[in-house]
């Protein structure tokens, strides 16, 4: 059974890697070599669901020449939501950061301590992690959500994405260890969801 998993981000490609040891993890990068194309999905969806459902429908109708039974495809989308940001953050994050890091020459890790920055108080937020997945036509989704509090500044390198940033009870995910953050994350256990279904089915 192979995977095909719509990311190069290496915590991600780990994550799954894990899920499925018995199999072949093929990243974004892997599949583009495979097919000889430049892979570009357009993440137009309202909601961290409808991004992951378009990522993952998108990769199917490119792998549908290679794609043999019980192959899995997986796509994920994943933010935080806060209420007073919500044209920068949520469904808008990746966007966002693009566009402020190409203006401002900055990296992610930067943005993120800009956002910390011009939050205002209350700082409460949710993190919310939907993973889509294709199986013999099948499509299903998993959601994990998580409620905490925008940290000061990013810390930790325990982590990717804007784990540095989403503080629960004084550490930021980023500053947990892999078992700490594997009770909390919602991410995983969004993965843990998923594990769970192509167990029993």
């Amino acid at each position: 059974m192979n995977i095909y998993l719509a990311s190069n981000n290496k915590g991600k490609i780990i994550e799954i890697s894990k899920c499925f040891k018995d199999s072949t993890v093929f990243s974004e990068s892997d599949i583009e070599k495979l097919l000889g194309i430049k892979i570009d999905i357009e993440e137009n969806g309202n909601t961290f669901e409808e991004n992951s459902i378009i990522k993952v429908k998108h990769m199917e109708n490119l792998l549908k020449d290679v794609l043999k039974e019980d192959d899995i495809i997986i796509a994920d989308d994943s933010g935080i939501i806060i209420e007073s940001l919500p044209d920068i953050l949520g469904v808008f994050t990746k966007r966002q950061m693009l566009k402020w890091c190409n203006e401002n020459n900055k990296n992610e890790r930067e943005f993120y301590n800009y956002i910390t920055s011009i939050c205002p108080l209350p700082k409460t937020c949710i993190f919310e992690s939907v993973i889509a997945t294709i199986r013999n036509n099948k499509c299903n989704t998993y959601i994990g959500t998580l409620k905490g509090t925008l940290a000061d500044k990013c810390r930790g390198n325990n982590g990717f994405g804007f784990d540095p940033i989403f503080e629960i009870n004084g550490k930021t995910l980023a500053e947990m260890t892999n078992e700490e953050k594997s009770i909390l994350n919602p991410r995983i256990e969004a993965i843990n969801k998923m594990k769970d279904y192509f167990k029993n089915n």
